[in-house]
């Protein structure tokens, strides 16, 4: 849904986007655990759980920057 928005990044508050304001099965990952998901997915409605979804179109993995906390 958010894809087909001819943007490549943007924000929207959650409450403001109908779609947004019923149940969806969705991915998620993290550390967080919440009754009623599996390991790496549940059904939740978004508008409920945050306030803004900022959408990237392309991302890619993270990686460390150098710095005093890195052994070289």
């Amino acid at each position: 849904m958010l894809d087909a928005i001819d943007l490549d990044c943007f924000a929207v508050g959650a409450g403001d986007v109908q779609a947004l304001q019923r149940e969806l099965r969705m991915r998620e990952a993290g550390a967080i655990f919440m009754e009623g998901m599996d390991q790496f997915s549940g059904s939740r409605v978004p508008a409920d759980m945050w306030n803004v979804l900022v959408y990237f179109r392309e991302v890619q993995p993270s990686r460390l920057l150098p710095g005093p906390w890195v052994a070289p």
